[in-house]
């Protein structure tokens, strides 16, 4: 039997089983973050012995996600996570924040009067609640006074059957939210209904007529003299032409080089820093000088693949931090035909990078291709996904490892972010 992925019950986690997590931005209206949907996968099936593995202690490090490490995982964003009724009726949620945790109750749940009292419970006790909906019925009208959020899929349903479906869970102060939007045509549709809230990978699309700001500009082309070895004279040139993107990028260069002496010249975060180093500051602001993007859930998926790469690579090749680097550039690279709505192989032209960096971005090929296929099944994994398996064995890492590197890169991409703003 082919090993496939599984979504389980948050909680519902043995020092045996074979899982990992999921965080997956929640957008405004204006595509600005707004909470984050936690899945945790379960690989059914069975794993090869190097897949096999929960480090020791990986139950309690879940439930460190859940509660004290929230902050860290989520920012000041909020987060959503399926329950069941054990848990609900059980003591997981006893040192839950209600300030951090929405409770999210799946469609399949009979409101029985049990799960009305323990709805009830969270209520007073200050939980949001929100609901997945997937046809009006007696039941769900049953559930719906205690409900805070309505979270409907998109995916594979009719559109025309969804204005009655909106009808039916509107109310006062309770917000709809639309999940598996995936296409631009499916987000203006959800707004134009009054969803408040979007999940799905449509920010992650390239947007045709998106154009470069002025910083934007000269920042491509820092990067492409950075990449060139261009004579030190020519960098500095080109951050005076712009203050304000001086100051920005010093800020950047001093909090990504922490407990070095303080950098106050381009000269002087190339001694300290090197080429490299200096071009991935660059690459991440280019995100930052972006309208809106400090904010989005873009700039925080880039920050996001940009660690988990680097330390997957690591893992690989103990110690070779040029490998780990080169990782971290196509993370950032990754979602930059999304940034600038233009394909890969354009934006390539501008910003020339070394053949395998290439080969990982436009056809996921080589070792940073590779690389750049774990992430994304870890972001956006469906249901009966078979591919991540293969991926685990080939970069030889355990699900609980996975599991480990995705929490530092969660908490290390919101760090991130909240130092761009």
């Amino acid at each position: 039997m082919s090993t496939s992925v599984m979504f389980c019950a948050a909680y519902r986690i043995s020092s045996g089983s074979d899982f990992f997590m999921a965080r997956r931005p929640v957008v405004t209206r204006e595509e600005k973050l707004a909470a984050f949907d936690f899945l945790f996968c379960h690989l059914a099936g069975g794993l090869s012995p190097a897949s096999r593995q929960l480090p020791e202690g990986g139950e309690s490090a879940e439930l460190d996600a859940i509660h004290g490490r929230m902050p860290h995982l989520c920012g000041q964003h909020p987060a959503y996570l399926a329950m069941d009724m054990e848990l609900l009726a059980g003591d997981g949620l006893r040192h839950a924040d209600a300030h951090w945790l929405v409770p999210t109750i799946a469609a399949t749940m009979a409101p029985s009067p049990a799960l009305l009292v323990h709805l009830r419970e969270l209520k007073d006790r200050g939980f949001r609640l929100a609901l997945e909906v997937q046809a009006d019925t007696p039941e769900l009208q049953a559930m719906l006074p205690l409900i805070d959020v309505v979270r409907i899929d998109l995916k594979g349903r009719d559109a025309k059957q969804l204005p009655a479906l909106v009808r039916a869970c509107a109310g006062k102060g309770r917000m709809l939210l639309a999940e598996h939007v995936d296409t631009r045509v499916q987000f203006e549709v959800a707004r134009k209904l009054g969803f408040a809230q979007f999940q799905g990978y449509f920010f992650a699309q390239p947007q045709p007529g998106a154009a470069m700001a002025p910083s934007q500009i000269a920042l491509t082309e820092m990067i492409r003299l950075v990449n060139g070895d261009a004579d030190i004279g020519e960098l500095e040139h080109c951050v005076k032409t712009d203050v304000t993107l001086g100051l920005h990028l010093l800020r950047l260069v001093n909090s990504a080089a922490a407990g070095s002496r303080r950098i106050d010249s381009i000269r002087q975060a190339l001694m300290v820093m090197g080429r490299q180093k200096l071009a991935q500051c660059l690459q991440v602001l280019l995100y930052a000088q972006s309208a809106g993007r400090t904010d989005s859930a873009l700039t925080l998926q880039a920050l996001n693949r940009g660690r988990l790469l680097e330390r997957v690579a690591l893992h690989v090749y103990p110690g070779n931090l040029s490998m780990a680097d080169t990782a971290f550039t196509v993370g950032i690279m990754s979602l930059m035909d999304a940034l600038f709505g233009m394909p890969m192989v354009d934006l390539l032209q501008q910003m020339p990078v070394v053949e395998e960096v290439a080969e990982a971005l436009l056809e996921r090929k080589g070792f940073f291709g590779r690389l750049l296929q774990l992430a994304q099944h870890t972001e956006w994994t469906e249901k009966g996904d078979t591919m991540l398996v293969p991926l685990l064995d080939f970069f030889r890492l355990s699900c609980g490892e996975l599991y480990l590197m995705q929490l530092d890169a969660f908490e290390w991409s919101i760090t991130a972010l909240q130092r761009m703003r």
